[in-house]
């Protein structure tokens, strides 16, 4: 029996993909699914086409970025779901940026489950969205959210100041931009004390600029002084340039 194998043309269109090549999730699946998917015999674009082995191939699709590979590749082929079918090829994560096509299946999936966890606990989800740097992930994760969170929620708890922040989650990886979108959609959500702290610890001058630029308004009370020892134990080059700025 010959093993079921993917042909050459479908791992040429998805080959600069894995490089890192600039080729959307729309223009990828739009190539794989030309192929006739079957899971007993394996896809095929025609006659005549040079085949790798069924393993190598399946080796080099797994190497898809996981929510490519979890919402694109296996949902589209079945050859591929039943080959790539551990859990590790089945997870998508919201710490990374979602397919754009995969948005909708994920908050449908997701919304039974989110809605049973403690405040907490959605709290990290968010913040795992804003640490992408995807606003379609932190769209997401609001999404999930928001029908099950109260208004105020996080001002009624005693110890909100410990409980996650997706504000100081963007601005830890670096991805200031998100404030704008955050203040808009969630700002019971954002904290803007502790946000300006965290962005003086780990962003640039100009992060930390940024960040200031789109929250002083909204931070009624700023802690100039949290921010300035949060700067003195930054490892940036520019620590020394932050605290100036601050003091001026």
């Amino acid at each position: 029996m010959q093993s079921a194998s993917l042909p050459l043309a479908f791992l040429a269109a998805i080959g600069p993909w894995i490089a890192g090549a600039c080729v959307t999730m729309d223009s990828a699946l739009q190539k794989l699914t030309k192929a006739d998917c079957d899971s007993s015999k394996g896809p095929s674009c025609g006659t005549g086409q040079r085949q790798l082995p069924s393993t190598l191939q399946l080796h080099i699709v797994s190497l898809l970025p996981p929510n490519d590979l979890a919402l694109g590749a296996r949902l589209a082929c079945r050859y591929l779901s039943a080959g790539l079918s551990k859990p590790e090829h089945c997870t998508a994560y919201l710490s990374q940026p979602l397919p754009p096509h995969a948005a909708p299946w994920a908050e449908a999936a997701g919304q039974q489950h989110v809605r049973r966890l403690p405040l907490r606990h959605k709290l990290q989800l968010m913040c795992a969205a804003a640490a992408s740097g995807s606003e379609l992930n932190l769209e997401l994760s609001w999404q999930l959210v928001q029908p099950s969170l109260f208004p105020g929620a996080l001002n009624r708890t005693r110890d909100a100041a410990t409980y996650p922040s997706p504000g100081v989650a963007a601005v830890e990886a670096g991805h200031v931009q998100l404030l704008g979108w955050l203040l808009q959609r969630c700002p019971g959500l954002l904290q803007p004390n502790r946000t300006l702290v965290a962005a003086a610890k780990h962003c640039h001058l100009d992060g930390l600029k940024a960040a200031w630029e789109a929250l002083r308004r909204s931070c009624y009370d700023p802690d100039v002084q949290g921010m300035l020892d949060a700067a003195a134990e930054s490892t940036t080059p520019d620590a020394v340039a932050k605290i100036e700025w601050m003091l001026n």
